[in-house]
């Protein structure tokens, strides 16, 4: 009598025939490519962040060297403190 070789089925703990475990293999890997493919659909795209200068400080009265970080308020205006000449 002859007897298939089975493979260890270690989830369920019972003994799987080859066919079986083939079938398993190929349920395991379209379920890993769906969750590829949904993971890639439904990435959002990365938002890139773009800078624009508001102000160039003069050192005169409108102050020089931005010192700290800036405050913005419910208006979106930006606040901050300078320093002038005397700065160390």
């Amino acid at each position: 009598m002859h007897h298939q070789r089975r493979f260890p089925n270690l989830l369920f703990g019972t003994d799987l025939k080859p066919e079986s475990a083939a079938l398993a293999i190929l349920v395991l890997l379209l379920c890993l490519i769906f969750a590829f493919l949904f993971l890639l659909l439904t990435e959002q795209p990365v938002q890139g962040q773009t800078y624009q200068v508001i102000h160039n400080f003069t050192g005169g009265l409108d102050g020089a060297n931005p010192d700290a970080g800036r405050t913005v308020e419910t208006a979106r205006n930006l606040y901050g403190p300078t320093c002038g000449s005397s700065c160390p």
